[in-house]
């Protein structure tokens, strides 16, 4: 990606701020302030990648900036939890 000058289309979120696996007592508004500081400092990303642990399994956002469309990503196809529609939707 770097030699094709693709790399500064993606940017990627810490998974380990925002999701609710292993975050002990971390607040949604300071998981959802992770991806409003990440949006804010993407450059001209066309895609933020969000991994997200629920507590079982991991899942992945794609948030089309440029739109503001989150597309859910899951191999087990199950709905996206409620914890994880909160934070992406602050």
């Amino acid at each position: 990606m770097v030699d094709a000058k693709m790399a500064g289309r993606f940017a990627f979120v810490n998974p380990a701020l925002v999701s609710k696996a292993g975050m002990g007592e971390a607040s949604k508004e300071s998981r959802s302030r992770v991806i409003a500081n990440r949006l804010m400092n993407a450059n001209h990303a066309d895609f933020i990648f969000i991994p997200y642990n629920p507590g079982y399994h991991w899942v992945l956002v794609a948030l089309e900036t440029r739109t503001m469309i989150a597309y859910y990503l899951d191999s087990l196809e199950d709905q996206p939890s409620d914890d994880l529609k909160e934070i992406v939707n602050m």
